[in-house]
């Protein structure tokens, strides 16, 4: 007999009538894009996350790859990302034409290590055929990324910093949220 790890139509039977009156509210007035729903959802997703401002897009790859684009990130660009990581992560790199330099990870949590950060932004400065531009931090299994350390290591450097909080969103460090 097998059994399922997931039982996704049973979520679905106990929320069904919310989905559905909420998918009968967007068929209603027909603002498929950038509709009232978004914006609710980006206002409470900024609330909650204690930032300024949310903005949604179509999955986390799209995350990851607009902002390279937008800060012009592309060949001859190196960007910093941990070595254990969903495959999401680095791969998006190569889309803007960077490099992917990929950094070892903290043994208790499998987060980047701001150590071992510093270590490969000097190696990568000290070959000279790439020029340091982001940091891509990747929270693992609910656990944050040391952003203080790593957005100091970002400041001090000149470096821009992408917290892929996929699999940490709403997670505290010291009872705050990392990123604001």
């Amino acid at each position: 007999m097998a059994i399922a790890s997931i039982d996704l139509a049973a979520q679905q039977r106990r929320i069904k009538p919310a989905i559905d009156a909420a998918i009968a509210a967007v068929m209603a007035h027909g603002g498929y894009v950038m509709g009232p729903e978004v914006r609710e959802f980006e206002a409470r997703l900024a609330e909650f996350g204690h930032a300024k401002r949310a903005l949604s897009c179509g999955n986390g790859t799209d995350a990851i790859a607009l902002p390279l684009m937008a800060w012009g990130i592309g060949p001859g660009d190196a960007v910093f990302c941990p070595s254990f990581t969903f495959a999401a992560t680095p791969e998006v790199i190569p889309w803007t034409g960077a490099t992917p330099v990929f950094v070892d990870v903290l043994p208790d949590t499998y987060n980047l290590d701001p150590a071992k950060l510093e270590a490969a932004i000097a190696a990568t400065l000290a070959e000279g055929k790439l020029a340091p531009k982001a940091i891509i931090a990747v929270d693992l299994f609910g656990q944050p990324a040391d952003y203080p350390k790593i957005a100091e290591i970002a400041r001090r450097h000149g470096l821009k910093l992408i917290a892929d909080s996929a699999q940490g969103f709403g997670c505290t460090l010291h009872g705050q949220h990392p990123i604001h």
